[in-house]
């Protein structure tokens, strides 16, 4: 059975709707009596490929810069790795009282909660690193 990802809107009075119920209508129509799981969630943006480059092009090299000149030898990945621990992460109480530290992967943020994470990072930069990192451009463009 092929798998369907219908997108619709939840109306002021509750009523859900689907942009293109044909389409999930032939769906039903083409597996009768098969069993079926139907999850819902929020339709959020991803970031954007623009925050992406920006993260990966701006962002990381200034912060692994940075660290790498009080003496250090750090990869982009080493980077990544430790922004994601220290600014995007779920902190896991154990049994026994302690407190683990578990990063989330920066590809499910969606554009908001990206743009809090570069934030956050831009203030850690600033206050500890000393260094600034500047907001995207929106005005630039490459010349590819």
């Amino acid at each position: 059975m092929k798998r369907l990802d219908m997108y619709g809107v939840i109306d002021e009075e509750g009523k859900l709707s689907f942009r293109n119920k044909q389409i999930l209508d032939e769906w039903i129509k083409s597996n009768p009596g098969k069993k079926v799981m139907a999850t819902f969630s929020e339709d959020r943006k991803k970031r954007s490929d623009l925050q992406n480059q920006y993260y990966w092009g701006v962002v990381v090299p200034l912060v692994r810069s940075a660290i790498n000149d009080l003496g250090n030898t750090y990869t982009t990945e080493n980077i990544h790795d430790f922004l994601k621990t220290e600014f995007n992460c779920d902190e896991v109480q154990t049994e026994s009282g302690a407190f683990l530290t578990i990063p989330k992967s920066t590809t499910k943020l969606n554009t908001l909660e990206f743009c809090d994470f570069k934030e956050r990072i831009q203030q850690f930069a600033s206050e500890v690193l000393g260094i600034y990192i500047p907001d995207p451009d929106p005005h630039y463009k490459s010349i590819d």
